[in-house]
């Protein structure tokens, strides 16, 4: 998980990922990048998941490239900087079923067992594996600085038209 360890983000569900993976992968190293809440880092802690404290953005890319899967586990989200993030690393990402994600790429999951056989799937199948990541670059071809840039000026290219056509009438 990448994120602040706070309610929002659900360190809860993220720890009973982690205990259901290890019921199937033993070794399996689980980590949180970010920090935040300290009980939220206790618990974390205490179910044997490293937890990195606050990251700068420029030490991201190695502790991302790092891991295999991105567990996405937040309850809500405007959209979530984190899933892009990983993605750009060609990090399979599998994330919580929320609204923020719906019409999107990216592999959803309901509750810790489904979020956990799927990331069992990617640690199993590295071609699962793959094709999980290549839905997160399936995402960056529109969700890209110069995509949103494009599609702003032709929004505001639209919306000054109508503003003129409203104007001559």
């Amino acid at each position: 998980m990448i994120g602040r360890a706070c309610p929002q983000k659900d360190p809860d569900l993220f720890v009973e990922v982690v205990e259901l993976v290890r019921c199937r992968v033993p070794d399996l190293e689980a980590v949180w990048i970010g920090g935040g809440d300290p009980g939220a880092e206790e618990r974390l802690r205490g179910a044997g998941i490293e937890v990195t404290g606050w990251v700068e953005a420029d030490d991201l890319a190695p502790l991302v490239d790092r891991v295999d899967v991105v567990v996405h586990t937040a309850r809500y989200e405007g959209f979530p900087i984190s899933v892009l993030d990983a993605s750009a690393r060609q990090v399979p990402v599998v994330a919580r079923d929320i609204p923020a994600l719906v019409g999107t790429p990216i592999v959803r999951a309901a509750g810790a067992a489904g979020l956990a056989d799927t990331v069992v799937a990617c640690l199993r199948d590295p071609a699962f594996a793959r094709a999980v990541a290549g839905q997160g670059a399936t995402l960056l071809r529109t969700m890209n600085d110069e995509t949103q840039r494009s599609a702003f000026a032709q929004l505001y290219q639209h919306g000054g038209a109508a503003a003129e056509a409203s104007a001559d009438r």
